[in-house]
């Protein structure tokens, strides 16, 4: 019976007969967490744990009858002190070698990836669309995946703190929240119109979640793929529609499509005062009256403004963005990942910052950023970091053509300097990437190496 505990409690030393207490147990389905049950022990429990060969890497964890790691390296040897009141342990395990349904990457890492780098990742092929989410260390270690179990690449993700995560979109995955253990703890059902949740899930400052849905479209002899705009309570059960294309139809400014996808919204802001939808086959971003559903404005080639270069003289429609994805606002400056315009004689994607002056109907390119030979038609991604530089996705698909041997990148840059400061680039041409955000570094795990005490 002795040796049997002791096998279950893993290979290390005992510093008290009463070690009986804790038990050493893996995290289903994730190789880079662990679990430490606390069992009849006064007090709550606190672990310790050091990578063997790099003392900087130091987790913290703390529970009251259990007590979970996650963030940890695969493959990786880690040596752990257990207390819990006055039983304590020292304990050593391994975590197992990374699954192969990952895919591969490589890092250049040139004084950036401040904070984990949150991504989705699939294969943009037929056969397997299945999506994961994927978090990695400043270095492009993997610290934290999840298998999406929907068949959607291009979905939507974000780190919405105390462990909880929220996906969706990619026509297939409803909005859903789960958390580092890969626990469902909430789920949308099916939009207003009972057709499919895709692109865009974003929680507000409410609380509430803005998701984006298909929806048919009809002038009442033919129909169209259009799209919704809902607003979800945080725990995803009630739906509110806040504005659907069919709307913008009724209204005149939006053109019929007979059997095809003529708007595809790929994103939203939504603020107190404004909606901002983005329309990626129209090339348009446009301002909606949030309660009343009205048509503000709309900026891009064709919209309500005129492009004018920095001295106030007519710029070229060609420096309008086109299919664009992912716009932010800032004040009077929209940030763009534009994917550019393929009939152009050289297609080329950029980054591209817009300064309107909504009084005077006037917009100017005020910063642009662009590598050569980039050029992806369908996604991608631009996010403003906190200590000013800009991460961006090179989403790559690979249905777009079969011989392009390029792949999704996740860059970030200086936009002062324009030098790449980071930059994770898929192996397989055929993993797509979609969108990616940075967190910060003590918001998920407590490392040491990347959260020093006091931090």
């Amino acid at each position: 019976m002795t040796a049997l505990l002791l096998a279950a409690l893993g290979c290390g030393r005992q510093s008290d007969p009463r070690a009986t207490s804790w038990l050493d147990l893996p995290v289903a389905d994730n190789v880079l967490a662990r679990r430490f049950q606390l069992r009849d022990a006064s007090g709550p429990g606190e672990v310790v744990c050091t990578r063997e060969g790099d003392p900087s890497e130091v987790h913290h964890g703390t529970g009251a009858e259990e007590v979970l790691l996650f963030g940890l390296l695969a493959g990786s040897t880690y040596a752990c002190v257990l207390e819990a009141g006055d039983v304590r342990r020292d304990l050593t395990f391994e975590t197992e070698a990374l699954p192969e349904f990952l895919p591969a990457w490589t890092l250049e890492l040139a004084g950036g990836g401040e904070g984990y780098t949150l991504f989705n990742s699939g294969f943009n092929d037929q056969r397997d669309r299945q999506s994961k989410l994927l978090l990695v260390d400043p270095e492009g270690q993997l610290r934290w995946y999840y298998q999406v179990p929907f068949e959607a690449p291009d979905l939507d993700a974000s780190y919405l703190g105390g462990g909880q995560f929220l996906y969706g979109g990619g026509f297939d995955a409803p909005p859903t929240i789960v958390d580092l253990r890969g626990r469902t703890l909430f789920q949308a059902d099916d939009p207003s119109d009972g057709t499919s949740w895709h692109h865009h899930t974003e929680r507000i400052d409410s609380g509430q979640v803005v998701a984006l849905g298909t929806a048919q479209n009809t002038d009442g002899t033919d129909t169209w793929l259009g799209a919704t705009v809902e607003l979800l309570d945080p725990a995803l059960i009630a739906t509110t529609p806040l504005w659907t294309t069919q709307r913008g139809f009724d209204d005149g400014w939006l053109a019929s499509g007979p059997g095809g996808d003529p708007y595809h919204l790929n994103a939203v802001i939504l603020e107190e005062e404004a909606l901002y939808v983005n329309f990626r086959n129209l090339s348009l971003l446009t301002r909606l009256d949030p309660a009343t559903g009205e048509r503000i404005w709309s900026l891009g080639d064709g919209g309500d403004f005129a492009l004018v270069r920095a001295d106030g003289t007519p710029d070229g429609a060609g420096n309008w963005m086109h299919g664009q994805h992912a716009p932010e606002r800032d004040g009077d400056r929209f940030l763009f990942y534009d994917n550019g315009d393929g009939d152009a004689a050289i297609p080329r994607s950029r980054l591209v910052e817009v300064t309107i002056d909504e009084d005077a109907r006037t917009a100017e390119v005020t910063w642009s950023y662009t590598e050569s030979g980039w050029y992806e038609p369908i996604w991608g991604d631009v996010d403003r970091l906190p200590n000013g530089n800009v991460l961006f996705t090179l989403g790559h698909s690979a249905n777009q053509d079969l011989m392009d041997p390029d792949t999704t990148e996740i860059v970030e840059i200086d936009p002062e300097t324009l030098a790449v400061r980071w930059r994770l680039t898929m192996v397989q041409v055929t993993t797509t990437g979609y969108r990616a955000e940075r967190i910060n570094s003590c918001a998920v795990f407590s490392n040491e190496k990347y959260c020093p005490p006091g931090s």
